[in-house]
């Protein structure tokens, strides 16, 4: 399925009109590789038919058809490269019905032609720089000869790339700023220790920015700089910078992509503006993808209004103003814009996305004359307004809540942990999706003061007065939580080491309501509907699977996140209260990786 469109492993995606379409028949098993080759699309993987026609391993198609190249190979097609009027392919085959190719070779058009006597093993990755193919893999040999998991081939000759040596195989290839890099499960990389990503300076091999921490399954280039996927969450010498498995390259330094993917990144693809990436991940920069997604620059727009002190109606003359909202895998709260509450308190965030966000009031560090407010007047995520930006957004006035503060010399401090690792970590310690935890301090009716934790889930107050407290903890994605202390003189009138464990929490209630399922994914009509405010959807789920459930309005907006986690087989029951929405229809849509449904529902106010 591609788009909730039947495809049979491969589709076509158009930009225009952000749709996707199967490409006839398609094929009965899984592509690996693609390419173009004299007006046509080559795909190469471990298929044998579309349709009732017969295509070993490596098909074309022509815009209406598929058809086979010869007789195509008779094992897995990993890697295609299309050169010079021929077309090079690399994998794990022996033959092309007579001819022998040992796992890589040539279509000129009308026949298959050996390199000479092919390598030993698998070919993974294949790549070109000037008139030389370089090959790459799990063999040991190029035509009889010495060739440690990489080769050239001129045409003619096997040669060694330098003096290879590599003690695992190469899964990517690519030639950035006039250097070979390779990429792949290595821990040595032409004989130096090279985790994962090693690169050839035309004499020798060298490591790379301190290596990686996990296999590198793809490369490619993208604005100037190399582009590295594969199943790395580090990246730098040490492992300390966090990537989430694809980082940037710049030839000197690394750098990340937004909040990178949810698990491993297979496939890269570049055009002059955008950069497709492939692979098993279901999340892309903390959005939902479903394995494939694009990096590319994206048109802003602007959110505006003015901020007021709630009860008082006094303009607030200064502060700063965030828009925000939640990685849905690592659960970093992101920044999307932020400016400055101006002193006729009005503000104006000029570098939105077409999003849905929150947007909330910070005060500025020295003047506590409010604490962190929610549009349109909370501290509490769960009661806040989202609002939608699919144009210029005006009017998202916002009534702080005012500070009181009364210096002394009292301190609370401590933790507030998020119970929540993205899988494959072992502890974030000092990453940046455990910060950003409000704590806010309240004598009676009177807020005092309020604290964000840091990236080590430690936060701290002081210069409070005596008396008693109630600590308010509120985190975009997490449970709050509450606990009433006294600072007097019997404390020396300091707390410390007050901890609080928050855990994972949608805006939505979710219950599990029994485990006999059906054949296949349900998504179930809401009851009742029409409704008013609030109504419950039924889905069953079959395997252990990512469901995301989302509402849209009548104009495709995007009005609710309902669903967005990993569930057990089960028949499952979410509540959807609509009391902030106005009266009309609505669409609410389930997406798998491999199932999409969506139904109608009416809200009558």
């Amino acid at each position: 399925m591609a788009g909730g469109i039947p495809a049979n492993n491969i589709a076509q995606w158009n930009p225009a009109n952000s749709t996707w379409s199967s490409l006839g028949l398609g094929l009965n098993d899984t592509v690996y590789a693609l390419t173009v080759f004299n007006g046509k699309l080559i795909a190469g993987g471990k298929f044998s038919q579309s349709g009732s026609t017969l295509v070993s391993n490596i098909a074309q198609w022509d815009g209406t058809n598929w058809t086979s190249l010869g007789v195509g190979v008779d094992g897995q097609v990993n890697a295609l490269l299309q050169y010079s009027g021929f077309i090079y392919v690399g994998g794990k085959f022996t033959n092309s019905g007579a001819t022998v190719l040992n796992n890589v070779g040539y279509w000129d058009g009308s026949a298959w032609r050996p390199c000479a006597g092919g390598v030993d093993k698998d070919v993974l990755a294949l790549t070109l720089i000037g008139s030389n193919v370089i090959v790459a893999g799990r063999f040991d040999n190029a035509n009889g000869s010495a060739a440690s998991k990489i080769a050239k081939w001129d045409g003619a000759n096997w040669t060694q790339v330098g003096t290879a040596s590599f003690n695992d195989r190469i899964h990517s290839l690519s030639y950035y700023n006039g250097y070979i890099y390779a990429g792949g499960r290595f821990t040595v990389g032409g004989g130096v220790n090279a985790n994962y990503l090693s690169m050839f300076d035309g004499t020798n091999w060298v490591a790379v920015g301190g290596g990686v921490e996990d296999r590198i399954y793809s490369m490619g280039i993208y604005n100037g700089e190399l582009i590295v996927g594969g199943q790395q969450k580090f990246v730098g010498a040490g492992n300390n910078l966090y990537c989430n498995r694809i980082a940037k390259w710049n030839g000197s330094s690394w750098s990340t992509m937004s909040t990178g993917m949810g698990e491993k990144v297979t496939a890269l693809y570049t055009t002059d503006t955008t950069l497709y990436a492939g692979g098993e991940f279901i999340y892309a920069g903390g959005r939902i993808a479903n394995h494939i997604a694009k990096w590319q620059t994206l048109n802003t727009y602007s959110i505006s209004g003015t901020v007021r002190y709630a009860g008082s109606g006094v303009i607030v003359t200064g502060g700063k103003i965030k828009a925000i909202r939640l990685d849905l895998y690592t659960r970093e709260v992101l920044s999307i814009d932020s400016t400055n509450i101006l002193a006729n308190g009005t503000f104006n965030l000029v570098r939105t996305r077409q999003d849905t966000v929150d947007v909330l009031a910070f005060p500025n560090d020295l003047e506590d004359n409010f604490v962190p407010t929610y549009y349109p007047s909370t501290i509490s995520w769960q009661n806040s307004q989202r609002v939608y930006v699919g144009g210029n957004v005006s009017n998202i006035n916002i009534d702080v809540i005012p500070a009181t503060p009364a210096p002394s010399n009292g301190v609370i401090s401590g933790t507030s942990v998020l119970n929540y690792l993205p899988a494959g970590l072992l502890n974030g310690n000092g990453l940046p999706f455990k910060s950003k935890t409000i704590i806010y301090a309240k004598q009676g009716s009177l807020y005092r003061s309020f604290s964000v934790s840091d990236n080590n889930e430690a936060y701290g107050m002081s210069a409070l007065p005596p008396g008693n407290y109630d600590i308010i903890v509120n985190r975009v994605g997490y449970t709050s939580a509450s606990a009433n202390v006294t600072l007097s003189a019997g404390n020396n009138f300091t707390i410390n080491n007050l901890a609080f464990t928050l855990n994972p929490l949608d805006r939505v209630g979710i219950q599990n309501i029994g485990t006999t399922v059906s054949k296949d994914f349900v998504l179930h009509q809401n009851y009742p509907n029409p409704f008013n405010p609030e109504t419950k959807i039924r889905f069953e789920v079959v395997n252990s699977k990512n469901v995301n459930i989302t509402v849209f309005d009548v104009l495709g907006k995007e009005v609710a996140t309902l669903v967005n986690k990993k569930f057990a087989p089960g028949v499952y029951e979410v509540s959807f209260d609509a009391s902030k929405l106005s009266s009309g229809i609505y669409f609410y849509k389930l997406i798998t990786d491999d199932f999409v449904d969506t139904k109608k529902m009416m809200l009558l106010r």
